[in-house]
């Protein structure tokens, strides 16, 4: 738990990473994301594939939203001037 709050506390933005169109987001990422919108730090949301459609709340947190982790990686190297690592 310290390690993930304090992995949030430092992150420039959190990725959200749903694999399969049935599952429910975890209670934790849940958690994650509530805790990112609260510190203002940007939330993109990787549904790999899938069109599934989440909560608002879900949604309304979530800064930017790709189909698939090219997309996702791409979008991050062009906002960091190519250098995503």
């Amino acid at each position: 738990y310290l390690g993930d709050l304090f992995g949030l506390q430092t992150a420039d933005f959190v990725v959200a990473i749903s694999t399969k169109p049935d599952a429910h987001l975890s209670a934790g990422l849940l958690w994650e994301l509530g805790y990112a919108t609260a510190a203002n730090k940007p939330v993109y949301l990787c549904t790999r594939g899938h069109d599934k459609e989440y909560s608002l709340m879900v949604m309304n947190s979530v800064s930017k939203s790709f189909q698939n982790w090219s997309d996702l990686v791409s979008y991050l190297e062009k906002l960091n001037g190519g250098l995503l690592w």
